[in-house]
């Protein structure tokens, strides 16, 4: 029999008997050589005519108009094998299957594909659709629909087999495909000519914010060229053929290859965005990703890795480590022991700036030394992760370059401040703007021109101690400086300031003015040793708790402490840097059962024993310690007199002399504060994760609900909704990424349900809804609406996730029992 009919005639019998099968092949990350991707191909395992070529079937299935039969069948095995791969712990990573140009107009593909993946619980971003030329080119009006479709619903597209046939750019042009892969038969010639063009392809693509993917690579040395240009994936025989998904699986394990987590997916993807063939270092792409250049390798680039203040490398191209070699470094391991590690003295401000860096979002610069070579580095956050951060590096040695402007200035001004000054900026007294010369850390100025009075004014603001603030904005006052430097005799004038550092500690920093010339002026600053940090307090006459004797009249500061601590009905506690408690006030000690401050001091709130869920309390601390930060009415649960209370906190740190030296607080009983019930009725009876009802306030609502129904006739129906993967997703990104994602899903249903009902979360990833009504399909229509909104979830924290819920309810009338109410609904969950 002719093969290509007797596929047509089999097709059914094939996929219902489960000839047909699906392959996956392995696609690699080039930045790290891990395996972050897979794509679905189909097979036909037939048992008289045994493995088919894909040749046959498919062009026998296209000419027959019988191919949305298999595509169908292959995303729904894709569909199924994650869900497998779920239930049975397996690693599955985003598969990308292809789809014909007959597919669409078929069948419904789009609903096949969404049945497929809601049934599976499988989230949207897992999925990858590509898509040939061939599909569009029939009909552009009806495809641009169907683009529009798939991304309103969150799956992305790839555009297949680029550089084979025709390639038309103007599909580009026309259509948002979130990956290019660029056609195997470039690497299976791999010739210069080969590679001129593949690069040209990478940096078209990324220029237009489409991501690469390379297939066919077969050698390291293809891999290799495909990573030094900034293609991001790759896939061939090289990381494996296809091969079913267990086998597949221990392909990788034997090969040595690690699967990429899904928690970096996202990091790597981001930092896959940088264009490294870009001639325009740091400009922001139309997705906002920092094209960065070296056109044929000429601007030093590097991406660094920023993890708890450790410094890596994750990549450099050749003309950075020319620059390293130019510095006497001759590798980025020798740089990261030498500059880099937290042993050395240079690693601070190497850490600062990147630190800057990453809560700016902007472009920032350090200047430093290197045995007699005076350097530049500039620095941009281009991806975040949940314990770190990836920045883009330019690293210039200014001595051997020919910008001839800047390295006068330093020559002349700045050679003999450089190992002295943290930060020296020029500013024009007559423009009102000024200008950063050197910037080795955190501090004042950014390079570039800015308005000099707006700059200080919101330095003054920001970073500048609360004391020292007027003398601050006087010692800079533009109006006067001149005549200040003039009449000083010395040419220049100086003072001393604490400011604010990235620990959030302050520190004494020295400032000096210096006249440059006709209306400029020179400022330099340069933090303080520690010894003479100590003295300087004296020297300002800055007061202190230990203050002496008082005129007449007069109440210390000493004083005033002493007696709120007596007298306040207010529960005042202090801490030391390690959480551990110095003190308390008498009011404090009551509330807990307390008769001395023996019992306490030293220990730490998990010592004591006496929060719910003491983690809450610890992150706020330490952040108060780690920043600065100021924490206000913030609900918990504590354990007091054999009692638990709902509590509201307020927090904050303690300075001495601009250093963070502990922390105080003090809270409000809530249950027993007369005065306080619009708080009490705002915070007690919530789950303090998204702000809805806990289960005490659930039953609460729920008895005035069975109040208004015995007395009115008035039914109401009990919804409780599950997160379908509510137990893989915490398992996967973590306790605090999942409480975010409560809190976004509560609000997406509250959003929906407005003010026709209330909604509580008892505990895990359920919710509960009460709503006044007696009509099946009402109820219907919301848990859709409620669905719908839900899925429009795509990320949290920069994370990508789909949110998939699980529904059952009953009325109220069908029990007339609020507990049975709700067993009742948990049985009808689907």
């Amino acid at each position: 029999m002719d093969m290509q009919q007797y596929v047509i005639e089999n097709i059914d019998k094939a996929i219902e008997n489960d000839y047909i099968q699906v392959y996956y092949q392995p696609v690699a990350r080039t930045l790290t050589g891990e395996i972050c991707a897979m794509e679905a191909l189909a097979r036909w395992n037939d048992p008289e005519h045994g493995l088919l070529s894909p040749a046959v079937f498919i062009e026998a299935l296209e000419n027959a108009e019988l191919i949305y039969k298999l595509d169908s069948c292959v995303v729904r095995k894709v569909c199924q094998d994650y869900r497998r791969a779920q239930n049975e712990g397996l690693p599955f990573m985003p598969v990308s299957f292809n789809l014909s140009r007959l597919d669409f107009r078929l069948c419904d593909m789009i609903g096949t594909i969404n049945r497929a993946a809601i049934e599976n619980n499988v989230p949207l971003d897992m999925l990858r659709v590509e898509i040939t030329e061939s599909v569009i080119a029939d009909d552009r009006n009806f495809m641009h629909d169907i683009f529009a479709k798939l991304a309103s619903l969150g799956y992305r597209i790839w555009r297949d087999d680029f550089g084979s046939g025709y390639s038309s750019l103007n599909f580009l042009k026309d259509f948002d495909f979130e990956t290019l892969k660029i056609d195997m038969l470039f690497l299976s010639d791999f010739n210069e000519r080969s590679r001129s063009i593949i690069t040209s392809i990478v940096d078209m693509a990324k220029k237009i914010g489409i991501h690469t993917l390379a297939e066919g690579a077969e050698t390291k040395e293809q891999v290799d060229f495909l990573r030094s240009i900034g293609c991001e994936k790759v896939q061939g025989y090289y990381f494996g053929k296809p091969m079913p998904y267990l086998e597949t699986l221990e392909n990788i394990r034997k090969r040595g290859l690690t699967i990429e987590s899904l928690k970096k997916r996202k990091y790597y993807h981001d930092i896959a965005s940088v264009n490294i063939l870009s001639a325009t270092p740091f400009v922001s792409t139309k997705k906002n990703a920092p094209a960065v250049s070296l056109e044929d390798s000429q601007i030093p680039l590097a991406i660094i890795s920023n993890v708890n203040n450790d410094l890596h490398y994750l990549f450099a191209n050749e003309a950075y480590m020319q620059e390293l070699k130019s510095l006497g470094i001759n590798s980025l391991e020798e740089d990261e022991g030498s500059y880099f590690s937290k042993d050395t003295l240079s690693s601070e401000k190497f850490i600062a700036v990147t630190n800057k860096a990453n809560v700016s979002g902007n472009v920032e610069v350090v200047d430093f030394t290197i045995d007699n070579y005076y350097c530049r580095m500039e620095v941009k956050r281009i991806a975040d992760y949940s314990d770190g951060f990836a920045l883009l590096c330019m690293l210039r040695n200014y001595s051997k370059n020919s910008m001839v402007l800047h390295r006068s200035d330093l020559d002349t001004t700045l050679r003999s401040l450089y190992s002295i000054y943290d930060r020296i900026e020029l500013m024009d007294l007559k423009t009102g703007y000024s200008r950063n010369l050197f910037l080795s850390r955190h501090i004042l100025g950014d390079y570039d021109k800015n308005p000099t009075s707006e700059e200080i004014a919101d330095f003054s603001e920001k970073e500048v101690y609360p004391e020292d603030r007027n003398r601050f904005l006087a010692f800079f006052d533009a109006a006067t400086l001149e005549e200040r430097i003039k009449s000083s005799g010395l040419n220049y004038i100086s003072s001393c300031f604490r400011i604010r550092a990235m620990d959030g500690n302050y520190y004494w920093s020295l400032l000096l003015l210096i006249s440059a010339g006709p209306g400029k002026v020179m400022s330099c600053e340069r933090r303080l040793d520690k010894n003479i940090q100590r003295d300087l307090p004296i020297l300002f006459n800055i007061p202190s708790f230990e203050s002496a004797a008082a005129p007449e009249g007069f109440l210390n500061s000493s004083l005033l402490w002493d007696n709120m601590v007596v007298s306040s009905d207010i529960a005042v506690f202090w801490k030391d840097k390690n959480r551990r408690f110095l003190g308390a006030n008498s009011c404090f000690l009551k509330y807990f059962g307390l008769s001395s401050l023996d019992e306490i001091v030293g220990k730490t709130d998990e010592d004591m024993n006496w929060h719910i869920n003491p983690e809450p309390f610890k992150n706020d601390e330490e952040r108060i310690l780690k920043t600065g930060a100021r924490l206000s009415n913030v609900p918990g649960k504590c354990i007091a007199k054999g009692e638990i209370r709902d509590i509201l906190a307020s927090k904050g740190p303690i300075y001495d002399n601009g250093r963070i030296v502990g922390l105080m607080g003090y809270f409000f009983d809530l249950n027993k504060s007369v005065k306080l019930n619009d708080l009490h009725e705002k915070y007690v009876h919530r789950d303090p994760v998204t702000g809805t009802l806990d289960m005490h306030g659930f039953l609460n609502a729920g008895w005035a609900y069975f109040d208004s129904y015995d007395n009115r006739g008035t039914d109401f129906v009990l919804i409780e909704l599950k997160i379908a993967n509510y137990a893989a997703l915490k398992g996967t990104y973590g306790k605090d990424w999942v409480e975010h994602l409560l809190k976004k899903t509560a609000d997406h249903i509250i959003n929906v349900l407005g003010v026709s009902g209330i909604v509580s979360r008892p505990g895990g990833g359920t919710f509960i809804i009460l709503n006044q009504t007696g009509n099946t399909q009402d109820v219907e229509d919301l848990i859709k609406r409620i669905r719908e909104e839900v899925l429009k979830i795509r990320e949290i924290d920069r994370l990508p996730c789909t949110v998939y819920l699980r529904h059952g309810y009953a009325f109220f009338s069908e029990v007339e029992d609020i507990e049975e109410l709700r067993r009742l609904a948990g049985q009808r969950m689907r």
